[in-house]
């Protein structure tokens, strides 16, 4: 199984042809955690590799919830598709599981998240603590003016 330490040794190796041989099989796992991190792995040694980037998005799209938030951050991360990590977090705000990431992903992505504003403004009135407090701070981010009032 992938695991984050070897990831992180991974992209700093200069020797990758090895390591891409061992990570692409992988890139068709039905596991999602592993193929999504193999494909992240591929993607830092081989910027733009397709069958990473369609990893990526099978992944995004597919499976456990805060799997695909990270799926989808990565891919945003390679290739900008806002439209995807947006969905899944907006997604991912009104879960009880994943409510935690999806209001960092979307501070993050700046201006591109603006289309979650409303979520972000639900968000603010949840039970979770963390997940208030960090739409506040994304909204803060984003659109500061959509902040409401303190009661």
């Amino acid at each position: 199984s992938v695991n984050w330490e070897a990831t992180k040794r991974v992209r700093s190796e200069s020797n990758a042809t090895p390591v891409l041989a061992i990570l692409t099989p992988i890139l068709g796992s039905t596991n999602v955690a592993d193929a999504s991190l193999a494909a992240y792995v591929v993607l830092g040694i081989a910027p733009g590799n397709q069958e990473a980037l369609q990893t990526l998005r099978r992944c995004a799209t597919d499976g456990n919830l805060n799997n695909r938030l990270f799926a989808a951050e990565w891919l945003w991360e390679e290739t900008g598709d806002s439209t995807t990590l947006l969905n899944v977090a907006i997604e991912g705000l009104k879960s009880t599981d994943s409510a935690q990431l999806a209001p960092q992903l979307l501070a993050k992505m700046g201006d591109k998240a603006r289309p979650a504003i409303p979520a972000l403004k639900d968000a603010l009135w949840g039970q979770d603590t963390f997940v208030r407090y960090e739409a506040g701070k994304a909204l803060r981010k984003i659109a500061p003016d959509q902040l409401p009032p303190i009661r």
